[in-house]
C-alpha cells in the first residue's frame, strides 16, 4: 500500500477535529440567543448522558480496531476478516446496549423524547467505520467528508433552529448529522475490502482485546463527560449546564489540536512494529511526543494567563 505523509495526514485530522469543534463555535451566539441557556443545559446534560451508554456500545473498538487495520493493511484478505469481525462484534454489543437504554428511557418521562432523539448517538457509534480509513491512513477521505457533513448541519441549524421551542430540532439535527456522517463512509468500501467467512470465536476475541482500549475511556471520560454530569446531579439546573456547555467548546478546540497528532501517527506506529521496524517506530514516537511538547506548553500557559 502506498505510504501516505504524517504531515498532511495531521493536518487533514487538525481539519476534521477543529471543524467539530469550531462549527459548533459559529452557531454559539445564534443558538444561546434564540434556544437560550436552559435549552443549551438540557442538551449537554441528556447527551453526557447517553455518552456513557455509547462508551460501553462502542467499547474501545475504534482505536483496538484502527490499530488491527494498520497492522494487516498489506494483506487484503486477512485486513477484509478483521475489518467483519470488528464490526459484528461492536453490532452486536450496541443491540445489548440498546435493550437497555430502552429500559432507560421508559424511567424518564422528563426528557424522554429528547433521550429518543440521542439514541441516534449510539446508532451512529456503531455504524462509525472512521477507524477502518484512520487504520490505512486516509484521513483525507474521513477528514474531508466530515467536514462536508459539519458544514451541512451548521446550516440546517441556522435554517430551522428559531425559537426556545426548536430543542427537539436542534437535537435531531445535531445527532442525525453525526450517524449520517458516520453511515455515509460505507459506500467508499466497495474496493477495500470483501466478504468472507466469520467464525464466532474471533468475534469473542476481538471483544477481549478491545476491553484493553476501553478502561482508558472511561478514564477520559471523567474529564470529558462526567462533569456536564455532575453539574446536573448537583446544581439540578440546566442553566448552569448551559453556561459551562458553551465555555467548555472554546477549550476543545485547543485540545483538537494537540491530540490530533496521536491519532495519526498510531497507524503508523502499529504498522512499523509489525514489520519489525522497531528504530522507525521509536523514531516517530519521539518526534511526536516532542510536537505535542511544543504546541501543548505554550498553548497551557495562555489559558492560565487568562484568568
Amino acid at each position: 500500500m502506498k505510504k501516505t505523509s504524517l504531515k498532511r495526514n495531521y493536518i487533514y485530522n487538525i481539519i476534521y477535529q477543529i471543524s467539530v469543534i469550531i462549527m459548533p463555535l459559529i452557531t454559539t451566539p445564534y443558538i444561546s440567543r434564540v434556544l437560550g441557556a436552559n435549552n443549551i443545559g438540557i442538551y449537554s446534560y441528556t447527551l453526557s448522558i447517553v455518552t456513557y451508554f455509547s462508551m460501553f456500545a462502542t467499547l474501545g473498538v475504534s482505536t483496538y480496531g484502527q490499530l488491527e487495520i494498520a497492522t494487516y493493511r498489506d494483506n487484503k484478505e486477512k485486513r477484509s476478516k478483521v475489518f467483519w469481525e470488528i464490526v459484528m462484534a461492536r453490532m452486536i454489543t450496541t443491540i445489548t446496549i440498546i435493550v437497555i437504554y430502552s429500559v432507560f428511557i421508559f424511567f424518564q418521562p422528563k426528557y424522554r423524547i429528547i433521550y429518543l432523539i440521542l439514541s441516534l448517538n449510539i446508532f451512529g457509534g456503531m455504524v462509525d467505520i472512521s477507524w477502518y480509513f484512520q487504520g490505512l491512513e486516509m484521513f483525507k477521505l474521513t477528514a474531508m467528508r466530515n467536514t462536508v457533513i459539519k458544514i451541512v448541519g451548521t446550516i440546517l441549524i441556522f435554517m430551522f433552529v428559531k425559537n426556545q421551542n426548536d430543542l427537539l430540532k436542534y437535537c435531531l439535527i445535531l445527532q442525525g448529522i453525526y450517524f449520517i456522517g458516520n453511515l455515509s463512509l460505507w459506500k467508499y468500501l466497495n474496493k477495500e475490502i470483501k466478504i468472507v467467512h466469520l467464525e464466532w470465536i474471533n468475534i469473542v476475541k476481538h471483544w477481549k482485546k478491545s476491553i484493553i482500549y476501553f478502561i482508558p475511556t472511561m478514564a477520559t471520560s471523567a474529564y470529558t463527560v462526567l462533569d456536564k454530569s455532575m453539574i446536573g446531579w448537583i446544581t439540578n439546573s440546566e442553566m448552569q449546564n448551559g453556561y459551562y456547555e458553551q465555555a467548555h467548546k472554546i477549550e476543545q478546540v485547543i485540545v483538537a489540536i494537540v491530540t490530533s497528532l496521536g491519532t495519526v501517527t498510531m497507524p503508523r506506529v502499529a504498522y512499523l512494529l509489525k514489520e519489525k521496524k522497531e528504530d522507525e517506530a521509536k523514531g516517530i514516537i519521539n518526534n511526536a511526543i516532542e510536537f505535542v511538547v511544543f504546541l501543548s506548553v505554550p498553548m497551557m500557559f495562555r489559558i492560565i494567563n487568562n484568568f
